[in-house]
């Protein structure tokens, strides 16, 4: 996947921060003159959803609806990096056009960029309907990845890792601030399950009886 901003964590794909700006192939970020507060902190909340057609809004790094009966997903641990990349010079803010973090190891080009010492690894787990949040984050990039969730979520692929700008770039309307701090991603997972049941209308049976039962289970994609 190309680098967009959080505008996409749940595609699969490289840099998701979500901003307009870092939507296309090869974009150029402007942040020249973008009013960060670079001494501001931010969060990341992390929504959860099993499958892929679970809303009908676009991911912009706001908050969206789930579709009535969207199937969130608890239990499923994240940990996320802070990469070194400083938003204040522009030789660091370069480095986000070709930024791909999927193999979970942040290159630009064919540069592999460096996680900031200074920050502490953390894990969150998703709870209360899929949600997990990591909080006082300093204006910077982030690299999130998802880890091994419990057997019996049936998870057959994990998302793959990906990057999110605090704050991120949104369209506005109104007052609303341009700069969002308070970033809501989505990746998404694909899950597999069985349901097993049997056509006994015919009792009692005798011998040489036919038995119908029926299998039902999931496919997930295959890219």
């Amino acid at each position: 996947g190309a680098l967009v901003s959080v505008l996409s964590v749940l595609i699969i794909g490289s840099f998701f921060a979500a901003s307009p700006a870092f939507s296309q192939p090869n974009p150029t970020p402007n942040l020249g003159n973008a009013n960060i507060d670079t001494t501001a902190t931010g969060s990341i909340t992390l929504h959860k959803y099993s499958g892929e057609n679970w809303s009908e809004e676009y991911p912009s790094g706001k908050e969206i609806t789930p579709k009535s009966g969207a199937h969130t997903l608890d239990r499923v641990p994240f940990t996320i990096k802070k990469l070194a990349l400083d938003l204040s010079k522009p030789e660091d803010v370069a480095k986000i056009a070709d930024l791909k973090c999927e193999t979970g190891t942040a290159k630009s080009g064919a540069s592999t960029v460096n996680f900031d010492n200074n920050f502490a690894a953390n894990q969150q787990t998703t709870a209360n309907g899929g949600v997990a949040k990591f909080e006082n984050l300093s204006v910077g990039v982030y690299l999130i990845s998802e880890d091994e969730a419990p057997a019996d979520l049936n998870i057959v692929r994990k998302a793959a890792p990906f990057c999110v700008m605090v704050p991120t770039n949104v369209s506005v309307t109104g007052d609303e601030a341009a700069w969002l701090y308070d970033v809501h991603v989505y990746p998404k997972n694909s899950t597999t399950g069985t349901e097993k049941s049997v056509d006994d209308s015919t009792t009692p049976l005798k011998e040489d009886d036919i038995v119908n039962w029926t299998v039902t289970g999931d496919v997930p994609n295959g890219s």
